[in-house]
């Protein structure tokens, strides 16, 4: 297995509605980039109606990806699992950190990203915030996307990381307003429902992202 070789850390926030779709193009262009290499993607993205997404459940979630892309179950993992099943409990998240850092270095790079922040509950933040820090060692790279309004990610992240505002693709955003009525536009098609499709599109120019990089 192929261990870290740089120190390199990448953080991103970005503020719009399409994020869900820009972020999966990044997924697919990291893991057809990298499709010869010993390269981890993992990802999760956060949705304010879904209350079970703290940190430990994160944790596990990527922690889930990362060792589906190996080849074996590292032993630290599977003595964990076999500690939970004696104690009949979960994992705490300090343990799966950890395990998923101890992971990391089984590949070349780990790319983590972590979609639409500010959809995560304001009391939940922080402690993801804390997951992120506690990631943010090599090989590990961090792409955190979410709306500039949220300020705990100026108060908790590192000072190193720099600010870039960057206008979306208006192209892009109405194509992806497009396949969404498509796909869910409850209206029948017709004149009103071009109207409609008419109207949102107006404002797609408003949408815009918000990034930052160390």
């Amino acid at each position: 297995m192929s261990q870290p070789e740089s120190e390199s850390r990448f953080y991103c926030s970005t503020s719009s509605k399409c994020s869900l779709t820009r972020s999966s193009n990044v997924i697919d262009h990291l893991v057809d980039r990298f499709k010869d290499e010993l390269v981890g993607v993992v990802y999760v993205y956060f949705d304010h109606n879904d209350a079970s997404q703290t940190a430990q459940h994160i944790a596990a979630q990527l922690l889930k990806q990362l060792i589906c892309q190996l080849d074996v179950i590292p032993s630290e993992l599977q003595s964990l699992y076999d500690d939970c099943v004696k104690r009949k409990s979960a994992p705490q998240v300090e343990k799966v950190i950890q395990i998923f850092v101890a992971s990391a270095i089984y590949f070349s790079s780990v790319y983590v990203l972590l979609d639409a922040f500010d959809e995560c509950p304001p009391l939940q933040q922080r402690e993801v915030v804390e997951l992120v820090r506690k990631l943010n060692v090599s090989p590990i790279k961090i792409l955190l996307t979410s709306r500039p309004q949220v300020q705990i990610l100026k108060q908790l992240l590192p000072s190193a990381v720099q600010e870039k505002d960057i206008k979306s693709d208006k192209v892009d955003v109405a194509k992806y307003i497009s396949n969404r009525f498509e796909q869910e536009c409850f209206v029948a098609p017709g004149p009103f429902r071009d109207t409609l499709l008419k109207e949102v599109k107006k404002y797609c120019h408003e949408t815009y992202h918000h990034h930052k990089f160390v």
